[in-house]
């Protein structure tokens, strides 16, 4: 319920944000503040996912130890990052339908959507249980891990020396822009966004052939121009068109898509999905910087995009087009069409993502139940007791169960295919359940297991739970059949 109340409140309040600020009649985005407020709002802070993977392991050490915080980490980014390649495909499939038809802004707010998943790795955000639970093979599981870490780590890399290396070569030669013109259209574009004591610095730099920013820290983030002659009016496009990008942090806008593609990198969507958030990012820029603009200036800035050619590399915003854009970008610069905000559209994916976080669950590896129980292979029998069954076609009010057949309770304990399941689930009362304690040598432990689902707790060693799945389901008929029921003496 308290996850269900929450994600409804944060969907309403993004469909609000999005309807005042993006709609053509009611917005009031790119309205000038003159320092008062905003005036381009960034679309979420994109670093709070990726800082959170990030620290995971940190946080958690000290209370449960480096292995165990690992493996949380692992079992929360297995889970967070499937879901968001999920919705991708989702994305990429709706994309053709909502563009043309919703803001160019809202469409690139969707793409960094994902990153509001930080919140859910709490377990009082996540789904009690599983809906569907996906297996994954255990064979190889350490030599897999190491190939999707090498991969993660080996993107991120390759991408980091890449930016650090276009941007060595684009400020090498830069000087700052000395030009009183140039300065007072830099300083009043940063004004109207409301960008207080801002920290960014425009410079020259002969290695560059389109204006761009380039940075991630606002004291090492420069908008860099070319050195060709721009006329006042061009300035002013250009200058307001990389002020909104770093108002809006379009570049860890990119960083985001870029993590995801890195933790993600043996999926070819991510990739497509991390050039089309770029694309998406340009076009919302357009649109912000025309929202009041008339023809003739829509065709001024028409020409200035043509005649604009450039590479972008790393976490960088340029206002040149790519040939596989060029065409869209001059059709929506040229031809405006009349669109909708797209807040209801942003509303109900928020709400649908967060709520379905955690529905599929995943299951690493198969073992047997000898495995947990005896894992050093004793067969020494079992102790069981505190026997408690509920169960609505076998249960009878006032009855306790002792086992007729302890052998064979142990076999079919020790026979049964368990997968551990990854994830931090609550697991409420079910309608079927069994309870049992399980003695055993030295080790006590508490079993509860319902239909597909086994919970096992090792008493005395910090209570720690494992859960696992049973793909074969448990046989209740089986299990009653070596139950006998006897009257309680306390009913």
């Amino acid at each position: 319920m308290l996850r269900t109340v929450l994600f409804l409140v944060l969907s309403l309040a993004l469909t609000g944000m999005i309807f005042f600020r993006y709609d053509q009649r009611f917005g009031n985005d790119g309205i000038p503040s003159l320092g008062k407020r905003a005036t381009y709002l960034p679309y979420y802070a994109a670093f709070l996912l990726p800082a959170e993977v990030l620290l995971i392991p940190l946080l958690l050490s000290p209370f449960v130890g480096f292995s165990q915080a690992v493996d949380i980490t692992l079992s929360t980014c297995v889970g967070i990052f499937l879901h968001i390649s999920l919705y991708i495909l989702v994305l990429l499939a709706l994309r053709p339908l909502l563009r043309g038809r919703i803001s160019a802004r809202t469409c690139a707010l969707l793409w960094v959507i994902p990153n509001i998943l930080y919140l859910t790795t709490s377990r009082a955000y996540q789904p009690s249980r599983p809906v569907w639970v996906v297996m994954i093979p255990g064979q190889w599981s350490h030599l897999w891990f190491v190939l999707w870490f090498a991969g993660a780590v080996g993107v991120l890399g390759w991408y980091m020396i890449q930016h650090l290396r276009f941007r060595h070569g684009i400020l090498a030669s830069a000087t700052p822009v000395t030009d009183p013109q140039t300065q007072y259209i830099w300083e009043e574009a940063l004004r109207e966004a409301g960008l207080r004591n801002p920290k960014y610095q425009l410079v020259i730099s002969p290695a560059v052939q389109t204006p761009l920013s380039i940075g991630l820290l606002p004291r090492s983030t420069r908008v860099v121009l070319p050195p060709r002659p721009y006329t006042p009016e061009e300035l002013h496009w250009v200058i307001r068109h990389e002020v909104i990008h770093l108002a809006r942090m379009d570049n860890w806008n990119k960083f985001f898509l870029l993590f995801c593609t890195a933790i993600c990198w043996f999926n070819p969507l991510m990739w497509v999905a991390m050039k089309t958030c770029a694309q998406d990012l340009e076009l919302s820029c357009d649109e912000t910087v025309l929202l009041f603009a008339h023809q003739p200036d829509r065709k001024e800035y028409a020409a200035l995009l043509l005649n604009t050619a450039g590479d972008a590399r790393g976490f960088t915003t340029c206002l040149s087009a790519s040939a596989s854009t060029l065409r869209h970008r001059l059709q929506q610069i040229l031809t405006p069409s009349v669109r909708s905000s797209g807040a209801l559209v942003a509303g109900l994916l928020f709400f649908l993502m967060t709520m379905s976080f955690g529905c599929v669950g995943l299951a690493q590896g198969t073992i047997s139940g000898a495995q947990v129980f005896s894992p050093a292979g004793d067969t020494a029998p079992y102790q069981v007791s505190g026997i408690h069954v509920q169960h609505p076609d076998y249960q009878e009010e006032g009855m306790d169960y002792t086992l007729s057949d302890p052998q064979a309770f142990q076999a079919y304990l020790s026979s049964l295919t368990l997968s551990r399941l990854m994830g931090t689930y609550t697991f409420p009362d079910q309608e079927r359940e069994f309870y049992c304690f399980l003695s055993h040598d030295q080790d006590e432990y508490l079993l509860a297991i319902t239909d597909d689902l086994m919970e096992v707790t090792l008493l005395g060693r910090g209570d720690d739970s494992t859960y696992y799945y049973l793909p074969q389901g448990f046989d209740w008929d089986y299990l009653m059949g070596l139950l006998e029921a006897t009257p309680s003496p306390y009913a």
